[in-house]
């Protein structure tokens, strides 16, 4: 299923709305992850299944915790340490051009 992410309320932090989806990035998800495509650049993103469940959540404008939360009881590892990976990946989604600041055209 091809998704068209345009998400205008949408952040990177303890609280969702700093960050969103630019209009030009298209996603697919899947069972095991997540491509996205940025049509203006012509670049694609491939995404594991945790990716894609990190972003998922994020959409839904779940917190960088409840997500780290999440997945730190899933794969049993400490709070702290899920919570760095979760903010990482999204920090890379953002470098990558697939997050921009809210009111960037």
């Amino acid at each position: 299923m091809i998704l068209p992410l345009s998400f205008e309320d949408r952040r990177i932090s303890p609280t969702p709305g700093l960050l969103r989806i630019p209009a030009s990035v298209s996603a697919s998800f899947h069972d095991n992850g997540a491509v996205f495509l940025d049509k203006d650049r012509g670049s694609v993103f491939v995404s594991n299944a945790t990716g894609a469940l990190i972003l998922q959540g994020f959409l839904n404008g779940e917190s960088v915790q409840c997500i780290a939360t999440r997945l730190s009881g899933h794969f049993g590892i400490e709070q702290c340490q899920s919570e760095r990976d979760t903010a990482e990946f999204l920090e890379q989604m953002r470098l990558e051009g697939l997050l921009e600041p809210v009111g960037r055209n």
